[in-house]
């Protein structure tokens, strides 16, 4: 009895979530961080007294894209290359991840006047310096 095209697409398309799922909360946080990096930079921006325009979000959608593809051919040639020794996805995910992650702590502490790793990194060392004295 021959498949019909619907059933035959769908167990291809079934095959192909089957392949890219172990990426997929990769591709969420890094579509979520990228967001939000947009929201603080609009943010910052009106903070700043700047004008907002388009090549602001031209720029993002060109990240969401260009990180989804990046993110998916680590993983393509981890797994089929590599047979899943680097995990490049991961590795280039979490570098995106930090990358993004600093640029929101910049718009934040343009936002609200206050670096938070800055503070963090001033109490560690006042902290080090008690404790060790100045050596």
């Amino acid at each position: 009895m021959k498949e019909s095209i619907y059933n035959i697409s769908m167990k291809l398309f079934a095959c192909f979530l089957a392949y890219f799922a172990p990426i997929a909360p990769m591709v969420h946080a890094v579509l979520i961080m990228v967001f939000i990096d947009l929201v603080t930079g609009i943010w910052a921006a009106n903070t700043r007294l700047e004008p907002i325009c388009s090549n602001g979000l031209r720029r993002t959608v060109r990240k969401l894209i260009g990180y989804t593809i990046l993110i998916i051919s680590g993983h393509i040639v981890d797994v089929t290359l590599l047979t899943g020794c680097l995990h490049l996805a991961s590795i280039f995910a979490g570098y995106i991840g930090i990358t993004e992650l600093q640029s929101v702590r910049e718009n934040v502490a343009c936002i609200t006047g206050n670096d938070v790793l800055q503070d963090i990194w001033i109490a560690i060392k006042e902290k080090l310096k008690s404790r060790y004295g100045d050596e």
